[in-house]
């Protein structure tokens, strides 16, 4: 997998470009060990968590000290303030209900930027309907306005 292209919405890509740029080359590394040929966007998705957790990268629950086998069912993943959901199985969103777990992290100051990753069009077209892409997502969080959500974000298109 690779990145495709990605979207900086209230800085947060020049946020971890300099504050952190070993988690961006990170997550490309992660992607990039990832077959696209996978059976299914679970398997897709699991195969880039499992990747990213390999790189040190934890759920959620378990960077707060509650048990978890590491694969967080909404498959967020935190490391160093940096939260990455990844979202190549789920249900489009409506407008901000794809973003609300990075605000609630932002907001309990958990988390300085949030990443999200999802496929491109043509990656989803692959996989079975209903699932969010890249462009769709991309056209609601420009269509919400500058501020919102108020939290920075990197939405990060993916493709084989």
């Amino acid at each position: 997998m690779r990145v495709v292209d990605s979207h900086s919405h209230l800085n947060g890509r020049e946020h971890l470009l300099v504050h952190g740029p070993d988690m961006w080359s990170e997550i490309e590394r992660a992607l990039c060990a990832v077959a696209h040929n996978q059976s299914s966007p679970a398997a897709l998705r699991t195969g880039i968590v499992r990747s990213l957790i390999r790189l040190g990268w934890r759920g959620i629950a378990a960077a707060h000290g509650h048990s978890t086998d590491g694969l967080a069912p909404c498959a967020d993943l935190i490391k160093n303030r940096v939260a990455v959901a990844v979202q190549v199985d789920q249900q489009p969103s409506l407008g901000l209900e794809l973003f609300g777990r990075h605000m609630a992290l932002f907001a309990a100051d958990i988390i300085d930027v949030g990443v999200e990753l999802l496929p491109m069009k043509e990656l989803q077209s692959e996989m079975s309907s209903g699932v969010a892409y890249y462009e769709g997502e991309l056209y609601n969080l420009i269509r919400q306005g500058r501020g919102v959500p108020a939290v920075p974000l990197v939405v990060m298109g993916l493709a084989p």
